[in-house]
């Protein structure tokens, strides 16, 4: 008789002992910390392309354009991104205080790591196109001259993509043959910005 609540109890604990309580679960305020996934990255499609403009001046030393002449370009490019070497095409137009000015196109390169320099890009370009360039006159000749010729240029530059859309172009330098006009190599070093298109 002693023994019979000393048996309910050991049974009603046991019985207690098998039923699943989950833990508390304790909810931060802005509900749960979601793992950092960084944006979307361009050259990880297939196939990239992008716009950009750029801003830089003249480094050569035969004129035109002097040294130090503010030269400008926009353009467009589409590369493959299936692997680190991504074949492209550069089509873009340049201009620079009505000396020098026309368009460019040519085979694009590009390099792209996929460690942690992953962000950067190296790339060269082989361009080539149809250019102006106005002369103006010295001394008691005002007149300017128009000189009209194939501008051959090679090019080398650095990208960093900060996010998918937007990318900065650390540094640009090219380096041209004008058949135009003897001794005319234009060289500049640019920088801008590269928009990357849907």
């Amino acid at each position: 008789m002693l023994l019979l609540p000393a048996l309910l109890v050991l049974s009603g604990a046991r019985a207690a002992a098998q039923i699943y309580l989950p833990p508390p679960v304790f909810y931060p305020p802005f509900g749960y910390p979601r793992p950092h996934q960084p944006p979307p990255d361009p050259r990880d499609a297939p196939v990239e392309v992008g716009g950009y403009a750029t801003l830089g001046g003249a480094i050569e030393q035969a004129p035109p354009p002097v040294p130090g002449t503010v030269i400008g370009a926009a353009g467009v490019y589409a590369q493959w991104n299936r692997f680190g070497l991504c074949p492209g095409l550069d089509l873009r137009i340049q201009g620079n205080q009505g000396q020098l000015h026309g368009y460019l196109v040519g085979p694009r390169l590009a390099y792209q790591p996929r460690n942690s320099l992953r962000p950067f890009r190296l790339y060269g370009e082989a361009l080539f196109g149809k250019n102006e360039i106005t002369q103006s006159g010295s001394g008691l000749d005002t007149s300017s001259r128009e000189y009209v010729g194939v501008d051959r240029v090679a090019v080398i530059g650095l990208d960093l993509h900060a996010d998918s859309a937007f990318a900065w172009r650390v540094i640009e330098f090219s380096k041209g043959d004008f058949t135009g006009l003897s001794g005319s190599h234009p060289q500049a070093i640019l920088t801008g910005i590269v928009l990357h298109l849907p």
